[in-house]
Formats: structure tokens, C-alpha cells, sequence
């Protein structure tokens, strides 16, 4: 009974070391798999300290035999750090058996300590963070425990010893020590666990921090909206220190009193370009691209740093650039950053896109241009970041289905087009819904083939039926019917938008009839009358009709041969 509670207190005491190992930044590279040389010349010396306090703590029990826990620090060694880490710290280990324990097992064991970090250490890319698992490296640890028993059978002089040895010492380590293995590691995947609560922590911050940031982009983007968005960010992240700036010079910086932002280049961008995302070094880099690292900086302290890019037209505009001080960043972080910065590119080109279509073009042709809701843009990178892995030919599809729609809806000059052209962009808006509703949208398009070629004014149509996705179809889990038909009557085209959703309100209807806005309801439908009298005179109506349930949308333009 002795024997086991000194196997028990050695393993015990062991496994007490594995939660201050965890808060080690260089242990955290390690489990992502990206560790540097620095991180295994110190993840070396740790785990070497971990056999060296399995053997200090083991109780000698005769010659040379002592009850210890010194081959836990070599094998979960070998399983994070990989080969180098499991012989180093298994060659420490065997060596402070060798000279200050002795015995008759002395070089058994230092021949099986060593063994013990390889072994371990060829496990080293499968047990990745994501395969962790107590059972996994518990067996690892059986096999280790009858190699040590091997060595020692097969490599000392005195068979009585040895046998005394496996017989007396043997059964309790081959359970104790494995089990202790799997403690060790469990504590490890707790790590683990706690990282994606982390996760989920800061996809809440995320929706904080677009919620807080798009009403301040309403104002255009300059450097007073970049200093309130840097501020926000910084608010509600744990960043020390957050900065945006354009191609050329820092637009905003918000941080810690203890930044030393005097001897930081916010325009420094260094690096090799890099396949996949890596914490190399100190310095990275994470782009849409891959990740870049970076070198040394003229900085009097350390610190890591993400810059992600904002973008126009798939140029490079500017940074977003995150910092910590004495710590990594971690991947929940990295997303957070990189989505902002998407974000905001996709804030960004929308309003530089009005911008300058404002001068060129009539103020209500640009206020149609640019209803595409960022929920929309938002559901759609969500539906094809979800397919990137399950379906990659579909997420392609939707991608250039994306670019197509945000191409003609950025870049139409022309005020009146082929009516197949205004269909086409309701087609591709209405095949990136499907790819979100699935079979619960149904779509009908009834187009007289004489009114192809008509020419209709652009972006009428399509914010029509995005007007009928964002409000008809709210709060319902049945099936969601649109009907779009075309047809040339007596030189009258007829267009018909019809849905089945909730309704539309006889308040809405009134106020789109007067021309008029009711407490911001029904703008977009207003807009769209405006422009239709704009460009028809008295030559069209614009009918609302609620069909309870549905509705159904008629512009009548007569006349139409004129045009």
C-alpha cells in the first residue's frame, strides 16, 4: 500500500505543474503547432524540470529502485513540444537518475527515459490541440511504462533485482504513471475548452463592436469616425493599444497610458509571406491573404501586433492594428480583427462608392444604388464562411455571385437598361437568399419575352424585393413565395411584384401615395416612387396593395413605346 501512495504523491505532484505551464506563452504557440526555436529551448527546460520533480519526489524503495513519476515530463514533452523537447527533457531526467540516484538500474533507466521522449515526441503532429484526449496519451503512456520495464529487465546485470523490481514497482507504475499522463494533458484540453468559451465571448464583442460602429459610419469615414471607431474597439476589447491608419500616415490611436506609442512605426509592414496563419516570433501579420512575420522593431518593449488590412476596389487603403503588450495574440482575437476590418472595408467601399457616384449622378439614383443592406452582405459572408468547408463549389458560386451583384449595384452608370438586365441582378440577389433559405423561398418570374429588351430604369426591382425579404418575411417559418412577372399591355408595361408574406400596412401605403416618409417606414418604396416620377412624369403609377396576407406591388407605365 506504501508503494501506491508514493506513486500517488509523485504523479500528484507532477500534475500540479501542468496548469502554470498553461499560462506560458510559449506553451500556447506550442499547442497551436506553430512553436518557435525559442519556444522549444524553453518548453525543454520545462518539461525537464517536470522528470526532475517526478524523480526528486519518488521514494527509494531498495538498490537503485525508487517509486517516481520522473517519465510524465518526457512524454507529455514529446506529445506538445515535439521530438526535440521529448529527448531533451527525457535525456535531463535519466541523467539526474544516472549521477544522483544510481543503482542498478541507472543506465536502464537513462536509456528508457531518453526512448520515452522519442516515442512520445513521434506522436507529436497527431496529438494536436484539437486531438488531445485523456485516453489517447494515457495508452502512450502504457507503452512507455513496458519500455522502461524492458530496459530495465533487459539492460541491468542483477536479474534479481529486476525482477524484484517488475515485480514489486512495475504493476502500480503501469497504472499510476499512464493515468498521470492523462491527467496531465486533461488539464491541457481544459485549456482547450476554455479558449472556445473565450471564443464565443468574443463573437459577442464582435456584434458589440459592428453595433456600436455602424451608426458611426453614417458620417462618412475620416479621421475624427476612425479616432470614435479606434476608441470604441479599444473599449470593448482587451487590447493595449488600437490604431487605423490610411496608405500613408496614422489616422487614429487609442491605448494604454503604459503604450509607448513614441517608439512604435504604425506605418511598418515587414515580413515573409507565409501559406497559413502562424504566430512566429513576436510579430505577425493576418491579412485575407495569410499572415506575414514581422522583425524586430526599434520598440523598448515587446509586443505583438495584428494588421489587418482595410480595402477598396482590392486595394489596400489602410490598417486596422491591434496590440498586446508581453502577450500573444490568439485566434478567437484574430477573427475578431480581421472580421472589423472586413467589416469596415465593406462600410468603407460603400461610402466612397456614394461619394463619388454623387458627383456624377442624381442624388436619388445614388440612394437606390446603395440599399443593399449590410445585413444582407452580412448573411451572405456568414452562409459562405459556413460552406467554405462543407461545400467549396457552392461557397465559390455564391462568392462570384456576391461580386457580380456588388459589381452592377457599384458600378451601373447608365440610368435605363434592358429590362433582362434589371431581372439578372434580381436573379443573382434572389440565388444568394435561396442559398440561405434553402427550399423554404420559392421564386416565380412570369417575363413576356417582348420586354427583354425594353429599356427599364436600373436598381427598381431589386429593392423592391429586397424591401419584400427584409420586412415581408420576418418573424415566419413557412414557405416564402415571390412572384416577379413583366408584360407589355397596349403600350402599358406592367410590372408585378406579389408576395405572401405579413402584409403591408394601410399607414405605409398612404404615405408612399403622398410621396411622403411616415417615422422612417417604407423608404426604400418612397424612393422608388420619387425616382419613377422623376424619370415617368405622370405616365406611371405605383400601386401598393396588402393582400392579407402578402403584397402585391404594380408599376404601370404607359405610353412605353415613347421610350
Amino acid at each position: 500500500m506504501s508503494v501506491i501512495v508514493y506513486y500517488l504523491k509523485t504523479a500528484s505532484i507532477v500534475c500540479m505543474t501542468a496548469y502554470p505551464i498553461t499560462k506560458i506563452n510559449n506553451f500556447k504557440r506550442a499547442l497551436q503547432r506553430i512553436p518557435t526555436s525559442v519556444d522549444i529551448f524553453v518548453l525543454s527546460i520545462l518539461f525537464s524540470f517536470v522528470a526532475i520533480l517526478g524523480n526528486i519526489f519518488g521514494e527509494r524503495i531498495f538498490d537503485g529502485a525508487i517509486a517516481h513519476s520522473g517519465l510524465i515530463g518526457p512524454v507529455v514533452g514529446g506529445i506538445i513540444g515535439g521530438p526535440i523537447v521529448g529527448l531533451v527533457s527525457g535525456l535531463v531526467g535519466g541523467l539526474q537518475l544516472y549521477f544522483f540516484i544510481g543503482g542498478f538500474a541507472a543506465n536502464a533507466q537513462l536509456f528508457s527515459h531518453i526512448l520515452a521522449g522519442l516515442i512520445a515526441g513521434g506522436f507529436y503532429k497527431y496529438f494536436d490541440h484539437n486531438n488531445l484526449s485523456f485516453f489517447g496519451t494515457f495508452w502512450i503512456g502504457i507503452t512507455v511504462e513496458l519500455v522502461n520495464i524492458a530496459c530495465i529487465y533487459f539492460g541491468t546485470d542483477s536479474k534479481l533485482f529486476s525482477e524484484l523490481y517488475i515485480s514489486m514497482l512495475s504493476p502500480i507504475s503501469l497504472c499510476i504513471n499512464p493515468i498521470g499522463v492523462g491527467i496531465f494533458v486533461s488539464i491541457l484540453k481544459d485549456v482547450q475548452t476554455t479558449n472556445y468559451l473565450i471564443g464565443y465571448n468574443y463573437a459577442q464583442q464582435s456584434l458589440a463592436i459592428v453595433n456600436e460602429t455602424l451608426p458611426l459610419l453614417e458620417n462618412g469615414f475620416n479621421p475624427k469616425v476612425a479616432e470614435q471607431i479606434a476608441k470604441c474597439i479599444f473599449d470593448l476589447t482587451s487590447f493595449d493599444a488600437i490604431a487605423i491608419t490610411d496608405s500613408r500616415n496614422l489616422l487614429a490611436l487609442s491605448c494604454e497610458e503604459s503604450f509607448d506609442a513614441q517608439n512604435v512605426d504604425f506605418m511598418e509592414l515587414k515580413g515573409k509571406h507565409l501559406k497559413s496563419t502562424s504566430f512566429l516570433k513576436k510579430y505577425f501579420y493576418i491579412s485575407n491573404l495569410g499572415s506575414y512575420n514581422f522583425s524586430e522593431t526599434a520598440s523598448s518593449f515587446p509586443y505583438s501586433v495584428i494588421a489587418a488590412p482595410l480595402t477598396y476596389n482590392n486595394e489596400q487603403i489602410g490598417y486596422i492594428k491591434a496590440y498586446k503588450i508581453h502577450d500573444v495574440i490568439d485566434p478567437p482575437t484574430i477573427k475578431i480583427i480581421t472580421g472589423i476590418a472586413d467589416f469596415l472595408s465593406l462600410q468603407v467601399q460603400s461610402i466612397l462608392a456614394q461619394e463619388e457616384a454623387e458627383l456624377r449622378r442624381k442624388s436619388e439614383y445614388e440612394n437606390l444604388k446603395a440599399q443593399i443592406s449590410p445585413h444582407f452582405l452580412f448573411n451572405t459572408l456568414s452562409i459562405i464562411k459556413l460552406l467554405i468547408r462543407k461545400d467549396p463549389l457552392e461557397a465559390q458560386k455564391i462568392l462570384l455571385k456576391l461580386s457580380s451583384l456588388l459589381r452592377n449595384t457599384l458600378y451601373q452608370t447608365e440610368d435605363l437598361v434592358p429590362l433582362s438586365k434589371e431581372i439578372e441582378i434580381v436573379e443573382i440577389y434572389l440565388s444568394i437568399q435561396k442559398a440561405r433559405f434553402t427550399s423554404r423561398l420559392e421564386v416565380y418570374f412570369e417575363i413576356d419575352d417582348v420586354c427583354n429588351n425594353l429599356l427599364f430604369p436600373t436598381f427598381i426591382i431589386q429593392p423592391i424585393v429586397e424591401n419584400a425579404m427584409n420586412h415581408a418575411f420576418t418573424d415566419t417559418s413557412e414557405t416564402m413565395i415571390l412572384k416577379i412577372a413583366a408584360s407589355l399591355v397596349d403600350d402599358h408595361l406592367i410590372i408585378t411584384i406579389q408576395d405572401n408574406g405579413k402584409g403591408i400596412s394601410q399607414e405605409i401605403i398612404d404615405s408612399v401615395e403622398q410621396n411622403t416618409i411616415l417615422n422612417n417606414m417604407g423608404i426604400g418604396l418612397t424612393n422608388i416612387n420619387r425616382r419613377l416620377s422623376y424619370i415617368f412624369g405622370e405616365n406611371y403609377t405605383f400601386g401598393l396593395e396588402n393582400l392579407h396576407p402578402g403584397t402585391k406591388i404594380e408599376i404601370d407605365i404607359s405610353n412605353y413605346s415613347l421610350n
